[in-house]
């Protein structure tokens, strides 16, 4: 493996590993680094696979494979190739190209899809009864960009999306607003600087709504709130009432509707009415 693509972080390791079935931490490494060098992200490839590998463990897909070989769950052959397939787009590899809610369209198993608009959720389970747990779901679910993980549904985390910065240093939000005085000399204020953030934010969801998305969009996929065959979570089944309630007050929060359309007075507060 060429040490120039770095090395499987968490995401990579379960996206590619568990989710396919496969336990070989050097054949994920080589995943890994056959996305990087082929400019894949490594989450929605490894839940495509694994959606596809499904497909044919149940029958949907009865005959799927890339370059000759099976999907067959835990098979390392399937992973390397299916990375080659889909960049090169040869095969079945030029459906799931186009991710697995494409894909969907073309060879079936939606209600198996992890997908909230369109985007493969990450690897953080929402069903953890915790308060992670609970920012998870409300990120996956109403994340402008779909199942993101990262949090970036909030102003703050926003804020660092929009002026391009990393949400893994260790800063919080005076410290970031010192960073961005100290390079543009705009002399901004913490409160100013979330405000940005959440202007983004109202911006990105008048977007999704001149493009089609609705409410009905800001909901985690069946697959997902189910309970686990086994473990610790094998007794818990998320509640669709529990989690729009949960919605419901995060639309609150940025000043929109109870169907998620930002309020007249949310839009001249943030100077962005002819946008609407």
């Amino acid at each position: 493996m060429d040490p120039k693509y770095g090395g499987p972080e968490f995401e990579s390791i379960a996206a590619m590993g568990s989710d396919c079935g496969i336990g070989d931490l050097a054949a994920v490494s080589k995943a890994n680094e056959r996305c990087n060098a082929l400019g894949m992200d490594t989450i929605s490839f490894g839940a495509t696979v694994a959606w596809a590998m499904d497909l044919r463990r149940r029958g949907i897909v009865p005959d799927a494979e890339v370059d000759g070989v099976p999907l067959e769950f835990g098979s390392i052959r399937a992973l390397l190739a299916s990375a080659e397939a889909i960049a090169q787009r040869r095969g079945l590899g030029d459906v799931l190209a186009e991710g697995s809610a494409r894909a969907a369209e073309k060879l079936g198993g939606r209600e198996l899809l992890t997908t909230v608009k369109g985007l493969e959720i990450a690897m953080h389970d929402p069903r953890q009864r915790t308060e992670f747990g609970k920012q998870v779901r409300i990120s996956y679910a109403t994340s402008p960009s779909g199942g993101d993980h990262m949090n970036s549904n909030l102003p703050s985390r926003s804020a660092k999306n929009t002026v391009g910065m990393c949400f893994f240093l260790k800063y919080d939000d005076p410290k970031l607003t010192e960073i961005v005085n100290a390079v543009t000399g705009w002399g901004m204020t913490t409160a100013e600087l979330s405000e940005i953030g959440e202007r983004s934010l109202t911006l990105a969801r008048l977007f999704n709504i001149r493009e089609g998305f609705s409410e009905e969009d800001d909901r985690l996929p069946p697959q997902v709130t189910k309970p686990h065959v086994s473990g610790v979570l094998s007794k818990v089944r998320l509640d669709a009432s529990d989690l729009a309630v949960q919605i419901r007050a995060y639309y609150a929060d940025r000043g929109w509707s109870e169907q998620g359309v930002p309020l007249p007075e949310t839009l001249l507060r943030l100077e962005i009415v002819e946008y609407a």
